[in-house]
């Protein structure tokens, strides 16, 4: 009942229903909404967290290469998913998870998914091992680190995830690096 709840609430005010690849499962709602009330980053892995709930359980993989100490590059299949296109229908349903929870607002939502795309329109797709990597550490090891800096300035407020990710998305000597 509560999971029909947060589709009700998201319908009135979004206007309709998310479609059905961006809607995430009830597993999916309450394993965010659990992480978020530890006070935990609202952080999901997208090797498993996705469009079609359990159908992506069986885990996103992406391609790396890694320096050998001979200098050789070697080629290694790491989970997540393999480009933007699979990043941002896994990012869809965690937008729409958020907004069910009222955990950030759309614009916030948005900008962050525009600042990783802006990444890949740069760098091109082949560098796209390198921004998830970032985007994953990102969301996954700096949210707290911001949202702990904008609690000691002063400047957290009653959704401190929107100021999160405006953050992120500002933040280019940490993207640069």
């Amino acid at each position: 009942s509560e999971v029909r709840s947060l589709f009700e609430a998201y319908k009135a005010k979004q206007g309709a229903l998310p479609a059905c690849d961006v809607e995430p499962t009830g597993d999916q709602l309450a394993a965010l909404k659990q992480v978020v009330a530890a006070d935990s980053p609202p952080y999901a892995d997208f090797a498993i967290f996705g469009p079609h709930g359990k159908r992506l359980l069986q885990r996103l993989v992406y391609t790396s290469f890694v320096m050998l100490p001979d200098g050789m590059l070697q080629k290694r299949e790491l989970p997540g998913p393999p480009s933007f296109d699979a990043w941002w229908q896994s990012w869809q349903v965690f937008r729409t998870s958020l907004l069910m929870l009222g955990i950030a607002e759309a614009e916030h939502l948005d900008n962050y998914d525009d600042f990783i795309r802006s990444l890949v329109m740069s760098y091109g797709a082949e560098t796209w091992f390198i921004i998830y990597t970032a985007d994953m550490r990102m969301r996954s090891e700096q949210f707290e680190r911001i949202r702990r800096r904008l609690a000691e300035e002063n400047l957290s407020s009653e959704t401190p995830w929107n100021q999160v990710f405006a953050e992120a998305t500002s933040d280019n000597l940490w993207w640069d690096e």
